[in-house]
């Protein structure tokens, strides 16, 4: 036992200096791409405001009026989630891909909506709130944003 002898000091200490910064590279090579996805789908809808217009918005025994309002910042707005919360359930529609409307192209431009309740799957449930939220994009990229606008609404007054 006495004639072994162990690593020297000097090639232990290198030994581990070598393992730190390989297994620091590796961090740095998942993580860093990971973070960087997460900025730029963040920074997608930093500037992507719609907006509901309360007092230009209402429904009556067959449809929902809404306005919506583009905010000032440009930005690729692909289209827009419209939640429609009613004393039953919740119903939730893309503006463009499945009720066939316009959405709002340039920055400050509104958008007015008839939307029948045939349209939206409800019959004679009481509307109590609408929501939106954009869908935006940059290239192939394309993020669903949270709400950035939602509103109590009531029956128009004829």
């Amino acid at each position: 036992m006495k004639n072994k002898k162990g690593i020297e000091p000097v090639i232990a200490t290198v030994l581990l200096i070598v393992i730190t910064i390989v297994v620091v590279a590796l961090v740095v090579a998942f993580v860093v791409p990971f973070v960087q996805k997460q900025m730029q789908d963040t920074e997608l809808c930093y500037n992507a405001i719609v907006e509901i217009v309360a007092a230009e918005s209402c429904y009556d025994n067959t449809n929902l009026y809404v306005r919506v309002s583009r905010g000032s910042e440009d930005f690729e707005l692909r289209d827009i989630i419209l939640k429609v919360i009613t004393n039953e359930k919740t119903v939730t529609k893309k503006i463009d891909a499945d009720l066939s409307l316009l959405i709002p192209e340039n920055p400050h431009e509104e958008n007015f909506y008839t939307i029948t309740f045939e349209q939206l799957g409800i019959t004679d449930d009481i509307i109590t709130s609408i929501a939106i939220a954009p869908i935006v994009g940059s290239g192939e990229t394309e993020k669903t944003c949270e709400i950035t606008s939602q509103t109590a609404i009531s029956e128009c007054v004829v």
